[in-house]
């Protein structure tokens, strides 16, 4: 299997939170995915898990996909890591504005592995509890008969808007403990949908769903909206195959604003002292 992590994004409602604040100073400029949790980058944390997965060649079968801005905070990071400056790659954007958009991105890094693998795509904002088990999840997915792509979900919190998730309807799969998509929307509006049910950028790709990214990009060749949002892409698998499996994470933790990395930080922080 191969890795893409994703760390692309220019994390700009991050910074535009940080502004002004004197104790968050320390993370002007730092991309969301080098954000430290308990002084542990968010990317290492990550690696830590995809260390122990068998079914991975680390680190060569893992590329780090970022943007021309923050380049040079990525290879810092990993000289420090003793990760493969050569698996980080650079898509060539240097503002939000002109970023090429997540699933550009996907289609960037997948084209560095010779011919179409299964692959785990990572959200450079996203992580889960320490008790996710990355190694399960893989196992799991590997050892179906009939492979498909498979999403995590878990259940928002009262309160939260839908309108900056990806939201999902499900029904379980007879006999198994799983579930499939029956329906994926991007960021609805709160009429436009009644789940509470939301979809982390994580997704396992087998080797034949990695070939709808270029019908995807191709069928969205002038809508950067939908080729920004990895979101689109699973809705266009769940509109395009027989069928996209969902497996529950108990919670998601998201840095994508201030608060959300304040409580990023403070979990991993007490969970690291246990």
């Amino acid at each position: 299997m191969k890795v893409i992590l994703l760390a692309a994004g220019y994390g700009t409602r991050l910074q535009k939170d940080i502004q002004g604040k004197e104790e968050f100073s320390h993370l002007i400029n730092v991309p969301k995915p080098l954000l430290p949790l308990n002084g542990v980058p968010l990317a290492s944390r990550w690696l830590n898990l995809v260390k122990k997965v068998p079914a991975i060649k680390f680190p060569e079968d893992v590329i780090i996909v970022t943007n021309d801005y923050y380049l040079d905070s990525f290879l810092v990071w990993a000289e420090q890591y003793n990760f493969p400056i050569e698996n980080i790659v650079n898509d060539g954007s240097t503002t939000n504005d002109n970023r090429l958009g997540a699933i550009a991105d996907i289609k960037f890094a997948a084209d560095r592995f010779e011919n179409n693998h299964d692959t785990m795509i990572i959200g450079g904002d996203t992580l889960f509890p320490i008790d996710f088990n990355l190694e399960l999840e893989v196992s799991k997915f590997l050892g179906k008969q009939a492979k498909s792509p498979t999403i995590l979900f878990y259940s928002l919190d009262e309160g939260i808007d839908t309108s900056e998730k990806g939201i999902v309807d499900i029904e379980m799969i007879p006999n198994t403990g799983d579930y499939r998509v029956t329906r994926f929307i991007e960021k609805p509006k709160p009429h436009e949908t009644n789940s509470r049910i939301a979809s982390p950028c994580f997704y396992l790709l087998d080797s034949y769903s990695v070939t709808y990214i270029d019908k995807f990009l191709d069928f969205n060749k002038t809508d950067k909206y939908s080729r920004d949002a990895p979101g689109h892409f699973v809705k266009y698998l769940c509109e395009n195959l027989k069928e996209v499996n969902a497996r529950e994470v108990g919670k998601r933790f998201d840095v994508g604003r201030l608060s959300d990395y304040v409580e990023a930080n403070e979990y991993f922080t007490q969970t690291d002292a246990k």
